[in-house]
């Protein structure tokens, strides 16, 4: 994951006054997917397929899109970033990319949900109708 990030960065900065002309335009704010975020949805995808860890647990491609949101604001952070050899750019992701990778690599998502499904069989939580419907109708809308 970290070597698409930089290797996009390493890419712009060659051609750092174009992207700031069109990057936000034409990427970031378009109405419709551009080539571009389909290609890294896809990379994404396969990555997340390919890995070990709770990666294999998200499915679908809302985590991939969410990815690909979370480089674009990467990206328009870079295009404000006035440090040195945009040092905070490459910190905020270096942190971002880090605390994705534990989260995706780890086992803590099924370790949560198997404490939720635990704690739901004895009880010990509820849902209110009204969180239950919430929550049915997120998981629904999630699918579709």
């Amino acid at each position: 994951m970290s070597h698409l990030v930089y290797t996009h960065f390493e890419l712009f900065q060659q051609e750092k006054e174009f992207v700031e002309d069109t990057f936000k335009d034409l990427i970031a704010n378009a109405s419709a997917k551009s080539k571009f975020q389909e290609m890294l949805e896809t990379r994404i995808n396969t990555f997340l397929s390919e890995s070990q860890g709770d990666a294999s647990l998200v499915k679908g491609s809302f985590v991939a899109q969410l990815f690909v949101m979370g480089l674009f604001h990467l990206m328009e952070f870079w295009l404000q970033d006035d440090s040195d050899d945009a040092e905070q750019t490459m910190e905020l992701t270096d942190k971002m990319i880090s605390f994705a990778s534990e989260l995706l690599s780890s086992q803590i998502l099924s370790r949560g949900i198997d404490l939720g499904r635990v704690l739901w069989g004895q009880n010990l939580i509820r849902l209110r109708s009204q969180g239950l419907n919430l929550l049915v109708k997120a998981l629904i809308e999630r699918k579709t």
